[in-house]
């Protein structure tokens, strides 16, 4: 056989890279310092999470985050009741789990840190799979291979420098009141 494609067969049994205990950490740490989203924000999006409770859970903080309303395990739960997505997160048990798992909010940019390495690698992944399949689909030019395969991986790397600019106008209105 074919080394080559011993690799591939392993590499699709394979779980993709996530840190499940830095993800409840850093939702933990959310829920528990009101202003500790503001030090993630610009960093983490929802796609970061590998668990798809995390990501409903992360959603709702950051809608709660972008309304100006204060973020805790109340504040979230009411969002998610109102989503319906309460269930399907596992209830405010759960959520009061996550913030119970976490001693202090002291380390949430560095749980962030991990999930956002986690989410990039699987993107990266992802990516390197459909380019794969369009080379070993020979289907159109080769420029044009490239081109989408340099797309991709630019789309990856641009990801992580991405950053959510705030208006002046609601920083200086938030400071000043």
């Amino acid at each position: 056989p074919n080394h080559n494609s011993t690799n591939m067969a392993q590499d699709i049994n394979r779980l993709p890279p996530q840190n499940l205990e830095a993800e409840t950490a850093l939702l933990g740490c959310l829920m528990l310092d009101k202003d500790g989203i503001i030090n993630v924000a610009d960093t983490i999006i929802s796609d970061d999470f590998y668990d798809l409770r995390h990501r409903l859970i992360y959603e709702a903080i950051l809608t709660l985050f972008e309304k100006s309303t204060s973020i805790d395990v109340l504040t979230v739960a009411n969002l998610l009741d109102e989503r319906k997505d309460m269930d399907r997160v596992g209830g405010a048990s759960y959520l009061a789990s996550l913030v119970n798992s976490v001693p202090s909010s002291a380390h949430a940019t560095y749980y962030a840190t991990i999930v956002k390495k986690k989410g990039t690698l699987r993107r990266l992944i992802h990516s390197a799979s459909e380019i794969t399949n369009m080379a070993f689909g020979e289907e159109g030019e080769i420029e044009d291979i490239l081109d989408v395969a340099e797309q991709k991986l630019f789309n990856i790397s641009q990801s992580n420098l991405k950053q959510n600019f705030v208006p002046i106008s609601s920083v200086l209105h938030d400071t000043f009141e």
